[in-house]
């Protein structure tokens, strides 16, 4: 108990010096900016403090130029911070998610978290990705930024199970505005095939909902069907998943096939 009562001392002692953290994380040299930004991301892991560091003058903008390189080789540790913080304060209030997309620097530092070489980076931009994509205006947001999109659709291929949760939930959200599905369908390489692969995750249900719910996404846009039908094993899958022991799957796999169905160039392929 009283190292209970010790360590929340020092967890508001230091939330009281946020403002020195702040100014080392903008000023500061570089293995300074490095304590002070890991400092912040253990702060923010405390969810009694997250409110207070999102209101804090300048915080957001501090923790958005971490994601932001200067050539500096903790450059990655920085962008590693950064991330955690922001994902950290995210899905706590909407007005803070609304506060994070909206300071400059933010969709431009999840672009080079999402096309890092790193993969603790690139986890760290999906994360981000699928959180901020639950509301309809940052979808239209993150939407508009075609790198964003095609990194977020190639992370669709990377094999790492943490990665398609998160990639596939942010491109369910995303998937659900007219203009950005067209954009995937018809620009993005593959983008139909690796929503099917998550499908098929073995053992991983959200997942497999998620990327179905993708699929259906698709489908409601009639003049997208056509290309969705082509998709290799798309058809048998969702044949397949009438048979699902998940009700929820069995409905949208329907859902998809009827709509198919109903679509007169794709007669033939439906009979």
């Amino acid at each position: 108990y009283q190292r209970r009562v010790r360590d929340s001392r020092i967890v508001t002692m230091e939330v009281d010096k946020l403002s020195k953290l702040v100014l080392a994380c903008n000023l500061g040299k570089p293995e300074s900016k490095v304590s002070a930004a890991y400092t912040l991301q253990q702060l923010s892991g405390n969810r009694e403090n997250r409110s207070k560091m999102a209101l804090h003058s300048g915080f957001l903008s501090a923790a958005v130029g971490l994601l932001l390189p200067t050539g500096s080789e903790h450059d990655a540790k920085l962008q590693e911070c950064g991330a955690s913080i922001l994902a950290n304060l995210m899905l706590e209030d909407p007005a803070i998610d609304s506060a994070i997309i909206g300071t400059p620097g933010c969709v431009d530092g999840i672009v080079l978290l999402l096309t890092s070489e790193l993969p603790v980076l690139q986890l760290l931009g999906v994360t981000m990705c699928d959180y901020l994509a639950i509301t309809v205006p940052h979808q239209i947001k993150l939407g508009g930024n075609t790198e964003l999109i095609a990194a977020l659709n190639d992370s669709l291929f990377i094999d790492d199970i943490s990665m398609k949760k998160h990639s596939v939930k942010a491109l369910e959200y995303l998937s659900s505005q007219g203009e950005l599905v067209h954009h995937l369908v018809k620009e993005q390489d593959g983008f139909t095939n690796g929503i099917l692969d998550a499908a098929k995750t073995g053992g991983k249900l959200q997942i497999q909902i998620s990327a179905l719910k993708t699929l259906l996404n698709v489908a409601t846009q009639e003049h997208l069907q056509v290309d969705l039908a082509h998709t290799k094993g798309l058809i048998d899958h969702l044949v397949a998943m009438l048979d699902s022991d998940s009700e929820e799957i069995r409905d949208i796999a329907k859902d998809i096939l009827t709509r198919l169905s109903e679509n007169e160039e794709l007669q033939n392929i439906m009979e």
